[in-house]
């Protein structure tokens, strides 16, 4: 019999087992992966040109129409302004009005000097 104190332990195997598993599915993962990224070919041409236009998304657009572009920008950019120059030119009318409505109204004496001497006296404090 062996001693019960020197029992070799057996060391398991499973986990190197599982590392070379998932590393296998991996490999086959991205090699699946990479012939399906090669077997798929760009449309061919076809006879209608709406499927042509599909086929074209993702190339860039010929250059006269970036120029439709920038001239789009440049036509919004000066939209824009004018647009500003309106409101401010509404700000200065309802400025200048809401002047001309205070320089024309009347004063009351009997009030203002009331307040013109609390005010002084607030200011003298």
């Amino acid at each position: 019999m062996s001693e019960p104190g020197n029992r070799e332990v057996r060391k398991s195997r499973a986990p190197y087992i599982l590392v070379a598993a998932v590393g296998i599915v991996i490999v086959a993962a991205v090699t699946i992966s990479s012939y399906r990224r090669a077997a798929v070919q760009p449309p061919a041409p076809s006879a209608t040109p709406a499927d042509r236009a599909m086929s074209d998304i993702g190339t860039p657009p010929p250059g006269n129409r970036i120029a439709s572009v920038a001239d789009q920008a440049a036509a919004m950019t000066a939209s824009r302004a004018g647009r500003r120059d309106e409101r401010k030119q509404k700000l200065r009318d309802a400025r200048l009005a809401a002047a001309d409505r205070f320089e024309q109204e009347s004063v009351d004496p009997v009030w203002s000097a009331g307040k013109e001497s609390r005010l002084q006296t607030l200011a003298d404090e």
